[in-house]
Order: structure tokens, then sequence, then C-alpha cells
């Protein structure tokens, strides 16, 4: 288990002024701004613990719906012309894949304001194109094969939120449809973006 999710931890991680502030200072304004990082820092562990839990929720409803796809289920285009299954979870593993690097890589990142919340409900409603780098390519040959890959990177995902998202501040970088997010909001897309293929994938049964 992760330092942050240990309450231990979080009273070991007040500030080192805060018994002073309350003891030897007649200081409200430092006592109060000590009190609103501590809240602060709560605040954003439970939404760290929620963002894990829902990512492993999807992860499991996706792992589950492609253990139940045989071969030709899997390569079946249905309407004529759109995806099979094996590419709509390859079409999810590059996206992911290619999220994750983005998420390693702390300098491409800027202050720029999140916008992401704004047009979160609209990206969920709506239909869009996927971006060419993200298109499949025929690079798995079975659904079990993607599926193992799949489950190696949320895993990934998982460790990169135990270990690097407490660290993340208010970076965010520019989604082509939601904007410049932050680190949290780009989690939140994954996980929205994975559960959007699932439906449409079980839609196909």
């Amino acid at each position: 288990m992760a330092p942050w999710f240990n309450t231990t931890f979080l009273m070991h991680s007040l500030p080192s002024d805060f018994n002073s502030a309350n003891t030897s200072f007649n200081c409200m304004a430092q006592k109060k701004r000590i009190e609103l990082e501590y809240k602060t820092k709560i605040i954003y562990v439970c939404r760290m613990t929620q963002l894990l839990n829902e990512l492993r929720t999807g992860t499991e409803h996706i792992l589950d719906y492609i253990k139940t796809i045989d071969a030709e289920k899997a390569n079946e285009k249905k309407p004529a012309g759109d995806w099979s299954i094996l590419e709509c979870m390859e079409h999810i593993f590059i996206s992911e894949k290619v999220i994750l690097k983005l998420l390693s890589q702390p300098e491409l990142f800027s202050y720029a304001p999140s916008t992401g919340f704004e047009k979160f409900d609209e990206f969920k409603s709506g239909k869009y194109e996927a971006p060419e780098r993200t298109l499949p390519t025929g690079r798995f040959s079975t659904i079990e094969e993607v599926g193992k890959a799949f489950k190696i990177l949320r895993q990934q995902y998982e460790d990169y939120i135990i270990a690097e998202l407490p660290n993340a501040k208010n970076e965010t970088y520019p989604h082509p449809i939601l904007g410049p997010i932050t680190k949290p909001q780009w989690i939140e897309f994954v996980i929205e973006h994975g559960n959007r293929h699932l439906l449409q994938m079980e839609k196909r049964k």
C-alpha cells in the first residue's frame, strides 16, 4: 500500500509548524492556511483512491467481456467497415499506451488552465474520429493476446496512480477534444474512453 493511502502517513505529513501554530502563535491566518493545506491533501487522496477504483472496475469489465469472445466473433466486422472487436481492443491499447507515455514526460506539461470538466460531458455523449496514430494496424493476432497486453498496461496505470499522481500539481496538456486537462483528468479520460468502447463492443452481441 502506498503511503498516501495510509492515515498515519497523512497525520505525519502535516506541516511541521502545525502544532506550533496551535500552541505558540496567535496567528489565525497561519493556522487556517495549514488546515486548508491538510484538507486539500485529504480531498486529493480521496480522488486518487476513486480513480484507482474506477480504473480497476473498468479493467475488470473489459477483461471479463473479451473472455466471452471467440476468434470468429473477435474478427467479425459488423456493420461492414466498422472495427472488429479485436481492432477496437487494439485501438484502446494504443491510445492508452500513448497517454501513459505522455504522462511520464512532465516537461511536456504547462500551467495553462484546465478546461477538461467543461467539455467532459460533451465528450461522453459525442462521437469522434480517432487520431491516426491510435488506429488499429493488426499488431495483435488474437483477442487473448491483446487482452494480456491490455491487462499489463492497466497495471502500469495503477502503478502510476499510486507512485506518481500524488506528486502532480495542476499541470495540463492539451487533449485534442477536451483542451488542456490535468494528469488526473487524463486518467479520467482513459477510464471513460475504455468504458465507451466496451459499450460499443457489447452492442455487437
